[in-house]
């Protein structure tokens, strides 16, 4: 539906945005959407939280091609989203508990992957590369295509970074796969798969010793997510 046609306060991020910012991480391309508010705790990596409107930072709803990602209670950490395999993000900036659930009480978020196409016949497969200060280098490599009723997208990232302080370097090892099958024009069966393996060195009292200590953490996430229809 055309956003002039909703009655509904709506910000669309599209995939020729995001290939235009070229941002690494989802809560970059979010902070450009007016309405809302990124805080991120120290450098990449660090735990950061989503305020839309001014609402808790658990009071939005987050979906992944349908599916609620949010933590129990609300909460998400956009610091490990990376914007690997991201086709389109949708932000309505509005309560919606009819169509959403009552958690969504400031607004709703929803990633929608990119997926093949089923016109697709012949594999594609891309590898892109970038770096910049700090040690920071990024690598993509994926591929795409179909195979008479069944398409696939498949997308492998890492990201690494020194960020700006002594034993601060942040790693993201991200991989997506978006898989579908169309028996015929009336159905579908999708299947998306997003998995993130991350690790951020904390130097915690280094303002006040000068001496980081030698602390880490780390996280893993899986989402998976099926989904069919018939009309």
């Amino acid at each position: 539906v055309p956003r002039a046609q909703l009655g509904a306060s709506v910000g669309v991020v599209e995939e020729e945005d995001l290939q235009r910012q070229a941002k690494v991480h989802v809560l970059e391309l979010l902070r450009i959407i007016p309405g809302l508010h990124v805080a991120q705790t120290g450098g990449r990596g660090g735990q950061t939280s989503l305020f839309l409107r001014g609402g808790n930072s658990s009071f939005t709803k987050v979906l992944l091609d349908g599916a609620p990602i949010n933590q129990i209670g609300g909460f998400f950490d956009f610091s490990t989203l990376m914007g690997t395999q991201i086709e389109r993000i949708e932000v309505m900036r509005n309560p919606n508990s009819v169509l959403y659930g009552s958690d969504a009480t400031s607004g709703v978020i929803q990633l929608f992957t990119r997926r093949s196409r089923e016109y697709a016949r012949i594999p594609t497969f891309g590898y892109a590369i970038e770096g910049g200060s700090y040690r920071s280098l990024r690598q993509e490599a994926s591929l795409r295509g179909a195979v008479r009723t069944f398409d696939y997208a498949s997308s492998f990232s890492r990201y690494d970074t020194d960020n700006h302080l002594p034993n601060h370097a942040y790693h993201n090892g991200t991989y997506v796969g978006n898989f579908g099958w169309q028996p015929n024009v009336a159905s579908e069966v999708r299947l998306v798969l997003r998995h993130t393996v991350m690790a951020l060195g904390t130097p915690n009292a280094l303002d006040f010793y000068g001496i980081p200590d030698d602390s880490a953490m780390r996280g893993r996430e899986t989402y998976v997510v099926l989904s069919g229809r018939h009309h």
